[in-house]
């Protein structure tokens, strides 16, 4: 979790990263990190409704985090993550290509995010991907 919260941190971050794609999932996954051992933190083929009951819990929870992880490529986009900061809601996409996954991202507001997570839920895309910028770690 430590890792992930550290990708939303805007200090000390200089250089473009990319990771290894991984062996993705054979459905849509949702994920957010849990508060005991009682949460659900992973849900195999979600349903729209349990998609913004996630992002709902991160809404209330700022050490919350949502991932939403596609197992069919569009758009370039394999998962769309996000986690609040006090300037706002940062949306990270994990753009895929040739094996390696970058990422970029946008700050957003409650209203925007849940869009953004809807439209990807439903069409496996996002609206103006040229509006996003690389996340840069040191």
């Amino acid at each position: 979790m430590g890792f992930l919260k550290n990708l939303f941190k805007k200090k000390e971050q200089y250089a473009k990263k990319t990771f290894p794609a991984q062996n993705w999932p054979e459905q849509i996954t949702l994920e957010r990190n849990h508060d005991n051992e009682d949460d659900l933190y992973l849900i195999k083929n979600p349903t729209l409704e349990e998609t913004m009951g996630f992002l709902q819990s991160m809404f209330d929870d700022a050490d919350q985090f949502v991932i939403l992880t596609m197992p069919e490529l569009k758009s370039g986009i394999r998962f769309i993550q996000a986690c609040q900061a006090p300037e706002g809601i940062y949306v990270q996409l994990g753009m895929e290509k040739d094996g390696t996954i970058n990422l970029i991202e946008k700050c957003f507001d409650r209203s925007e995010t849940s869009e953004v997570f809807e439209k990807f839920f439903k069409e496996g895309i996002v609206d103006h991907i040229d509006t996003f910028s690389p996340v840069l770690f040191k």
